[in-house]
């Protein structure tokens, strides 16, 4: 890329070439802008971790079986929950059945529920319903797609989600490997991971 500016009255088209592709790197391969949480993400992710016990594919499979339901969402988050405005490190479960939506919020060391919440009725036009159905018979589970990608990845689940994309059906995976946070898709029909944005 070359800009012309007159810089008294001579044109320096090199150096504000050389300015141009430094400027563009440095947004290529800074962490904000890379598409992945950067730096003060990975530290928080990894104190977060450290104040568990149960990993986030335990508590999936866990709690699908408890429920006979679809996981279609998890994630690990800091969260006050009761009298105590004190947080504490929580997995956020989302399963679905006919019955409706039902979030939970479950200890992250003992696995233990703390909170549960009815979020609505059946209702077949509601998309993450159709998805949270059709995953339903996947062969491949939400918590087994989070140990794969783990072992590929060699890093830890925080997050992950049932997601859609041109009409194919797939779990994408938030995970803290050592070089940073990365997301991965896993193919729900076999199970392989593959990393889509580091």
């Amino acid at each position: 890329m070359s800009i012309n500016l007159p810089v008294g009255g001579v044109m320096k088209r090199k150096k504000y070439a050389v300015a141009a592709v430094l400027l563009a790197s440095f947004f290529m391969v800074s962490p904000s802008f890379a598409g992945h949480d950067g730096n003060k993400s990975l530290i928080r992710y990894n104190m977060l971790l450290a104040q568990t016990q149960k990993t986030l594919s335990q508590v999936v499979e866990e709690q699908a079986k408890k429920t006979a339901a679809t996981v279609i969402e998890a994630e690990l988050e800091m969260k006050s929950l009761g009298l105590s405005e004190q947080k504490q490190p929580v997995y956020k479960i989302v399963t679905y059945k006919k019955g409706g939506r039902v979030k939970y919020y479950i200890d992250s060391v003992t696995g233990k529920v703390l909170l549960s919440k009815k979020k609505g009725n059946w209702n077949p036009l509601d998309d993450d319903m159709l998805e949270a159905e059709a995953m339903s018979k996947a062969k491949i589970s939400m918590g087994r797609a989070i140990t794969l990608a783990e072992k590929k990845f060699s890093g830890k689940a925080i997050e992950a989600e049932i997601d859609e994309d041109d009409d194919v059906l797939y779990y994408k995976v938030k995970l803290v490997p050592k070089s940073g946070v990365i997301k991965a898709l896993v193919d729900p029909k076999v199970g392989t991971p593959y990393e889509v944005v580091r």
